[in-house]
């Protein structure tokens, strides 16, 4: 995409994955970050791990959706955090943030998984969509399945969830 960076003092450019909507928080190291002279640039697995940018990536096209779709929402308006490499596996959750869990336990990790990351966004878009009533768990999975299938346009929810390819 495009970005527009001033230099520093010493005419370098810098960048982190801490954006006007997504903070990525690294659960296992440093987060990314990059310091580069003029040009363009390109992130690479020597600034950030590539579940940080994936993630990245991924919340900001379903964060786009959200503002086409209903920017009435606030949740496109508040800033997201998304925590990855959590030292755990085979799941993702959102409790006011998005969170992504290592790969192991024969699971990718979450965070590298489009479709994980919109289904797991799907849950905030719902919590902050509520008019009236109370937060359902169980509709809740409905409408963080729904969102993915409408960003991917495969009812096929996270394939390669597990690493034999399932």
């Amino acid at each position: 995409g495009a970005y527009s960076v001033e230099p520093n003092a010493e005419g370098l450019l810098s960048g982190d994955l801490n954006g006007s909507y997504i903070r990525v928080v690294n659960d296992d190291g440093d987060e990314g970050s990059a310091t580069w002279e003029g040009g363009d640039f390109t992130w690479t697995t020597e600034q950030a791990d590539i579940a940080e940018l994936d993630t990245f990536v991924f919340l900001h096209h379903v964060k786009w959706w959200g503002e086409e779709y209903a920017p009435e929402v606030d949740m496109n308006s508040d800033k997201l955090r998304s925590t990855v490499n959590i030292n755990s596996s085979c799941n993702a959750y959102y409790d006011g943030s998005v969170n992504f869990y290592k790969a192991g336990d024969g699971c990718n990790n979450t965070a590298r998984l489009a479709d994980v990351n919109y289904h797991e966004w799907g849950h905030g878009f719902h919590y902050y969509s509520l008019l009236a009533g109370s937060f359902d768990g169980a509709i809740s999975e409905g409408i963080g399945d729904v969102t993915a299938v409408l960003q991917t346009g495969d009812p096929i929810i996270a394939p390669y969830f597990m690493q034999n390819g399932s």
